[in-house]
């Protein structure tokens, strides 16, 4: 309702932490935000709208998230790019049901769309740690561009966060011939070929240990 105030209460770790801001903020202080809700206005998504429209609008929200990304908001990052998808699949429906109104153009410049915002959302998830929604934005994303190689290396780093290092290591050696001196995918193989040797000495060692007390 338009005129609503609300108290938003910020603990210390999404604030300023122990540091505080000189002169503004003191060490570990909660802060809290007096909000007043002045207008609402309902996000585009899509329907109705020309192509030209819809890219416009898919590239404005794309660019808010990532200025949002590199500050640091990654929450907001997330909801910005969620809201890029509602145009972008409205693309999809207009390749899907008039091919009259898209041109070869547009139809790559959809994908290549759809394919960015996918990854910017399984970057993200990965800064949050969340592997689970990283690995399954990786593969809408490949859903669109099969070999598109930043989604298979994030999915890679989710496999691996969970465990899953057969998996891991085989979207990093899929990639890796084709750039093997890319620094990031050695480095990230390594971690998995680590990771396994240490998971298969523990197996070794747990099945020592089983025997001597068989």
């Amino acid at each position: 309702v338009d005129g609503q105030t609300a108290d938003v209460v910020v603990q210390p770790q999404y604030g300023y932490g122990e540091q505080g801001k000189e002169g503004h903020v003191g060490p570990n202080a909660v802060i809290t935000y007096s909000v007043t809700l002045h207008s609402t206005e309902q996000a585009p998504r899509g329907q109705g709208l020309t192509v030209p429209q819809c890219r416009e609008i898919a590239d404005g929200l794309r660019q808010k998230g990532n200025d949002a990304f590199k500050a640091g908001r990654i929450h907001k990052a997330l909801r910005i790019y969620n809201a890029a998808l509602d145009p972008v699949r409205y693309l999809s429906t207009l390749m899907d049901h008039d091919e009259q109104q898209l041109k070869p153009a547009y139809k790559e410049e959809a994908e290549a769309a759809r394919v960015s915002i996918f990854l910017n959302l399984a970057a993200c998830h990965d800064k949050l740690h969340n592997w689970a929604e990283s690995i399954d934005n990786c593969r809408q994303a490949l859903k669109v561009a099969p070999l598109n190689r930043k989604a298979m290396f994030r999915r890679a780093r989710g496999y691996m966060h969970q465990g899953r290092l057969l998996d891991a290591r085989s979207d990093l050696e899929a990639i890796l011939p084709a750039d093997p001196e890319d620094k990031q995918v050695l480095s990230l193989l390594a971690d998995v070929k680590r990771r396994q040797r240490d998971e298969d000495r523990q197996q070794k060692q747990s099945g020592a240990f089983t025997k001597m007390f068989a």
